[in-house]
Formats: structure tokens, sequence, C-alpha cells
């Protein structure tokens, strides 16, 4: 799983903006160049997490070098420090170095490196300690996703609410992205644990409909591969258990192909807690 939130993550910051700038290091820019993440250094090779040339509002420029990390990892500073460095080898700038903690656990990384002729530091921001609030007034789905993440003791079901709503809205013309979007939430809500899931996919299902799933291409090759199974199953077990079957059969595809699980629960009748669990074991 902690795979599944990297991804994501890189998919939703692959771009930075400059809201998020803003609201997550407080740095104003006025342009942004993302660079690859790739580094290499004779046989030494990495990839951080997200890279911008950063130009700030007072004319001063730097690589901004962001990692987003859902667990506690002890060895953080002495990543940092090397990325860092072969960042500022690379593109002869300085370079800022940021974490930004995700994860459900107390933060207990360390944040500096004091030894003999090294003194080095990056900035460690927790999200729990930013308001949601401020996530879901930025100006893309990857703020507003966030604030699921964000605060603590917010009323997760508010906020749960008004990410939907800003995802059905704002994103009414682009069906895709919204699918994945609604996607990336359910699976990104599991960081603060299975009831946050749970509430993001009630809500989900109380949401106006703004897209006709059964167009989507992937739905149809999995509605038509899986109802194939069950005709198969149904000749063998009885007509009742076939389709069924078909049934388990079609939602496996679905999953597959990345439709969220909301989806699929009003596409098959299929126990939500069911869907969940499949969902897991077809991810592993």
């Amino acid at each position: 799983m902690p795979h599944e939130y990297d991804k994501i993550l890189k998919e939703l910051f692959a771009q930075v903006k400059a809201t998020m700038l803003k609201l997550l290091f407080n740095i104003e820019a006025v342009q942004i160049i993302s660079l690859g993440g790739k580094l290499q250094q004779t046989i030494l090779e990495k990839e951080a997490d997200t890279v911008a040339e950063i130009t700030t509002t007072h004319g001063e420029q730097f690589i901004m070098h962001i990692e987003w990390q859902t667990t506690n990892d002890r060895k953080m500073a002495d990543r940092m420090l090397l990325y860092n460095n072969l960042l500022r080898l690379k593109y002869n700038k300085p370079v800022r170095g940021v974490v930004v903690y995700l994860g459900s656990d107390k933060l207990r990384m360390e944040a500096s490196i004091k030894t003999y002729g090294l003194n080095y530091r990056y900035k460690l921001v927790d999200i729990r300690q930013l308001k949601p609030s401020g996530f879901l007034q930025a100006s893309e789905a990857a703020g507003w996703i966030l604030a699921v993440l964000a605060g603590k003791g917010a009323d997760k079901r508010k906020i749960i609410r008004e990410i939907l709503h800003k995802l059905h809205y704002g994103l009414k013309k682009q069906p895709e992205d919204f699918k994945i979007k609604i996607k990336q939430l359910e699976i990104l809500s599991l960081l603060r644990g299975t009831e946050a899931q749970n509430q993001v996919l009630k809500e989900e299902q109380n949401m106006p409909v703004t897209i006709d799933i059964t167009k989507d291409q992937r739905f149809q090759e999995g509605v038509s591969k899986g109802l194939q199974k069950g005709i198969e199953k149904g000749k063998k077990l009885g007509m009742a258990e076939g389709i069924a079957e078909g049934k388990l059969e079609t939602a496996v595809r679905l999953i597959e192909n990345g439709v969220p699980i909301s989806i699929i629960h009003k596409a098959t009748g299929i126990d939500m807690k069911k869907l969940l669990e499949l969902s897991k074991n077809v991810k592993h």
C-alpha cells in the first residue's frame, strides 16, 4: 500500500503549483519550472519526488525539492542531504529541501544533521498541523484532495463533503480526470483510517450523478468480460450462482481498470465491505 500512496502523490504533484507553494511553505512564486526528479552522479542514481526551479516575487531563484512521506524514516535527513547535494551539483543553484509528512503515526523524523564539519537542516511539515480550509481554497484538485489529510480533530465528514463538491463542479467537463481524482481520494483517505475511507465511500453515494459510467470504455470492458464469465459459470453452477459470479468478475475487472469503488457498488449492487476486501485482494 505505501507504494500506491507514493504513486498517487507523484501523480498529483508532478507539477508544482503556486497556490500549493504558498499554502505549504509560504513561498510566493512568479515563475515555476518543473524539473525531472532523476539524479545520477557516476554510478549513484536516485529519484526525487517533486523538483522545480522557483523564482520568487523578490527575484530569488532556487531549486525546490519536495518529498511526500507517508511513514517515518529514521534516515530521512541523510536521504535529503544526498538528494539536495546531487541537485546542487546538477543545477548549480541553491536547493531548498522539504519533507511533507502525511502519515497517521506520530512524527518522529529528525530534520537535521549536526556533526563534525556539517550542519544541515531541511524543512519538515506535518500536514495535520495545517488547516483543511486552506487546501479547499486551492485552485487545483490536488489541493482539495489533500484537505482530507489536514487538520487535527477536524470534522472529516464535512471536509469530505466539500472535497466531493469541489471535484463534482470543478471537473464536471473532465470526466476521466474526475474518476481518477475520486479514486485517489478513496485511497489517500485510508491514511486517516478505514473510518475516513468508509466516510468517503458513503458520501460518494449521495453525490449527484454527473457522469454516465456505462459509456466508459473501462466499464464496458469490465462488464463484458464479467458477464461472459458469469454465463460460463452459470452453465456449470446454475443461473443464480452464475450471475453472482459474473458480478464478482465484473467488479474485479472494474477495480483493475481503476474505476472508483462507489461507482462499482452502484453498478453491481455488491456490498461495500465486500468490494473493499475484494479491492485489497486485487491490488495484492
